[in-house]
């Protein structure tokens, strides 16, 4: 599967599916996927098994940034697999980490790569996903929607939209 994520950035990501009659999915499983994404050169993975996975073999997907489904063949058609692209780290460099959302205002969602850590918000005006530098007000890329940012122990623990009419005056304040 091929799709664009933004303007600049084409993710391919493979989906495999395991079907065993009663066995979860193992770790040689989840290597053998491991070794075709390199083959291939898709940024994500995906595997799919009706049967589930073994702990190891969660634990070696996870230090491999694969996502794992337990699914039936019915679900897995009815799927709506583009959340699987539509998480992806938005730096300009070559990282294809997914992004971890950890804080909501509601609208709006902000979290950390899972692979490079830097940091994103997913604009609950405009829907866009991009990554920012964790300063104390951050300006939608796409909107110019504004959100609070507040910090313990020097990383983001919380955002908060603010409303037009604060947004001005912030801009105000900074002017001084």
């Amino acid at each position: 599967m091929e799709t664009a994520v933004g303007d600049n950035h084409t993710v391919h990501v493979a989906i495999e599916c395991r079907c065993y009659d009663d066995k979860p999915v193992a770790i040689k499983d989840i290597d053998a996927f491991v070794a075709f994404l390199d083959d291939v050169g898709a940024h994500k993975g995906v595997m799919i098994s009706h049967s589930g996975f073994t702990d190891g073999a969660r634990k070696r997907a996870e230090a491999a940034n694969i996502e794992l489904k337990t699914l039936t063949l019915e679900e897995a058609e009815e799927f709506d697999w583009d959340e699987y692209v539509s998480d992806s780290c938005q730096t300009l460099g070559q990282c294809w980490g997914t992004i971890r959302w950890q804080f909501s205002d509601g609208a709006s969602e902000a979290g950390y790569c899972s692979m490079c850590g830097s940091f994103h918000i997913r604009c609950g005006n405009c829907d866009d996903v991009s990554s920012y530098d964790e300063k104390p007000y951050v300006t939608c890329f796409s909107c110019g929607r504004q959100w609070k940012l507040d910090f313990d122990d020097g990383m983001t623990s919380d955002i908060t939209e603010l409303p037009p009419d604060e947004e001005q005056e912030e801009e105000d304040e900074e002017d001084e």
